[in-house]
């Protein structure tokens, strides 16, 4: 039996090498990428941010974006007892991902594999320490469920962030939250499940990451992330087995900027941030609840947007249990920002 650990474990180390296509290196900023590999043999195990657009794959697609626009990308793959999928949306603070692969214990590692990241560029001045350093502090929020079945179902999902197009070093700073812990030098946090033989895991942590800086002077900051669906092993066992990661709800978002420290790690007060997209990066990104409003399965569709604005306007739901009206969490109940969110989030904007 051949083992491989390249979901959840193989990311460690490994150099974030382009291969010709869009990575965060290239990727426009402000703005950002995504892309989807369907996969059905040897699902290429990177870092998040690196390309993912081997000639070996499937299925691909791969598109940019940029501010304040956003992307998506799908791929899916089906021969014999093997069937994969990716997809994924990208935008300014926000990626949702979905991967699955199903096939026979036998496989050698096919996989449905997404991949992305959001850019744009900082200035963070103070004057009292303009031109020395120091550090943002800022949160990555990861939401979603994983799964894994079977002998050698597999899934998991991964982040880090790059400034300059260097990935970050880890510092003290650096707070993996309930991420699975990891061997590494750098700020990557990621989330896995492995069949057990059936094993499904909820998450939903933050991840504090620390970007040095030199106060006055810009820099850029890219947040990447990559879920993989695919097997632990190959091995002669009878039987399928399948992974699923479903990040499409919620996903990784910004979860905002914690503080800004002088080069001793001491909070200063005092500062302003700049940003190239002129978004206000203090905050997290509103993320909506659930765009399957009406809790049919359906994620999302037309009977959502139906169901919403009747609720929203007095009528009834067609399932009877809609969800709250507040659907952006903004304390307003309801209002149109709510209707704005949710036609937003449908065509695959982020929530405002």
């Amino acid at each position: 039996m051949r083992t491989t650990y390249g979901l959840v474990l193989g990311l460690v180390g490994m150099a974030a090498a382009a291969r010709g296509s869009i990575s965060q290196a290239t990727s426009p900023n402000p703005g950002g990428f995504i892309q989807a590999g369907a996969y059905a043999s040897s699902i290429p195990g990177i870092i998040p941010g690196a390309d993912m657009s081997p000639a070996a794959s499937a299925d691909f697609e791969e598109h940019s974006f940029t501010n304040p626009g956003s992307t998506a990308a799908d791929a899916a793959y089906s021969g014999g007892q093997v069937s994969n999928s990716s997809s994924g949306t990208a935008g300014m603070g926000y990626l949702r991902m979905h991967a699955f692969n199903s096939g026979p214990n036998s496989t050698s590692f096919s996989g449905g594999e997404v991949n992305g990241c959001w850019k744009d560029t900082f200035t963070v001045s103070n004057p009292g320490l303009n031109g020395q350093a120091g550090y943002m502090v800022f949160q990555v929020r990861g939401r979603g469920t994983l799964s894994a079945n079977g002998f050698a179902g597999l899934a998991g999902i991964h982040t880090t962030g790059y400034k300059n197009n260097q990935e970050l070093m880890l510092n003290a700073l650096f707070n993996r939250g309930n991420s699975d812990a990891i061997s590494t030098d750098r700020q990557r946090a990621q989330w896995g499940a492995a069949s057990a033989p059936n094993v499904t895991r909820t998450v939903d942590g933050v991840v504090t990451m620390a970007v040095p800086i030199t106060f006055g002077t810009p820099f850029s900051l890219s947040v990447c992330a990559m879920a993989q669906a695919g097997q632990r092993s190959q091995s002669g066992v009878t039987g399928l087995s399948n992974g699923t990661v479903d990040f499409t709800g919620q996903g990784i978002t910004w979860n905002g900027i914690v503080s800004i420290t002088n080069s001793a790690m001491t909070p200063v007060t005092g500062s302003s941030i700049i940003s190239g997209s002129g978004i206000d990066w203090g905050a997290p990104v509103l993320t909506c609840d659930s765009i399957d409003f009406n809790g049919d399965g359906l994620y999302p569709d037309t009977a959502d947007v139906d169901d919403f604005l009747s609720v929203f306007s007095g009528g009834p739901c067609s399932t009877g249990t809609c969800g709250d009206i507040d659907f952006n969490n903004d304390g307003l109940f309801p209002d149109t920002s709510d209707i704005d969110s949710l036609l937003n989030v449908f065509s695959g904007g982020a929530c405002l």
